[in-house]
């Protein structure tokens, strides 16, 4: 195992190294743009995706501070492990199902193929959802509650970038949601009519996690949007079950 996952370790060291500390240069050959790689921490590639990042989810009037002497290294190394998690994402993936493969039965194979590709669709689905339509709505909430409390609307580059990145890896692990409970009863763990007899316990823990992710930050606005997302989602894995028992 620690073979297999050296590996992709590796990879993920490698281009979130590259991502920090590199940026590409362009020369015009002839007509021909050509690409190269030119070491740059100041302007390297993170910085790059870090400030598109900023242009496209903070209010115009919000602005950025440097609290402590290394948030911007902090907020450029959440930006490069964020990319390279999602680059090396593929053969993470790849290395943890051959290291599992021996052990599985040919049902057990066909099931993990069966589930490997709607879950990463999940996941991509709820960390877009976070990026383009949660925290562009929740930074833009908390910059008019600024101006009604009559301070200047700013905010750490650190808690930006940490915010960020927790809001897409919670909603898109979040997102699962409906392949857990597939999973469960195609494997025989739980009849769909369980999963509709406790819909208002899954209901409840839709909105705990909502409030996990995101704690009152909004008195109660995107807290009750994830919510109902997670619990449609939930009733989504139900109806799926109720076919796989057919």
């Amino acid at each position: 195992l620690i073979r297999r996952l050296l590996i992709p370790f590796i990879l993920f060291i490698v281009l979130l190294l590259f991502i920090m500390f590199f940026k590409f240069n362009r020369i015009d050959f002839k007509g021909l743009y050509i690409y190269y790689p030119y070491p740059s921490l100041v302007n390297s590639t993170s910085v790059y995706i870090f400030k598109k990042i900023r242009e496209f989810m903070l209010p115009k009037g919000m602005i950025l501070i440097s609290i402590n002497a290394f948030d911007p290294l902090i907020s450029s190394l959440y930006t490069s492990s964020l990319i390279s998690s999602i680059l090396s994402s593929p053969l993470w993936i790849y290395e943890i199902y051959a290291f599992l493969f021996p052990a599985l039965t040919p049902k057990e194979r066909s099931a993990i193929k069966k589930f490997i590709v709607p879950s990463i669709i999940l996941f991509l689905t709820g960390a877009l959802f976070a990026y383009f339509i949660v925290l562009p709505a929740l930074f833009k909430f908390m910059y008019y509650l600024n101006l009604g409390e009559g301070v200047v609307p700013s905010l750490s580059i650190r808690a930006f970038m940490s915010t960020v990145l927790s809001f897409v890896i919670m909603l898109g692990l979040s997102f699962e949601y409906p392949i857990v409970i597939v999973a469960l009863t195609y494997i025989g763990f739980a009849d769909y009519k369980t999963w509709l007899k406790y819909w208002r316990y899954a209901v409840a823990l839709s909105f705990i996690i909502a409030l996990i992710i995101s704690p009152g930050a909004t008195g109660g606005i995107i807290e009750t949007i994830i919510g109902l997302t997670l619990s449609g989602l939930y009733f989504l894995g139900v109806l799926i079950s109720k076919y796989i028992k057919r």
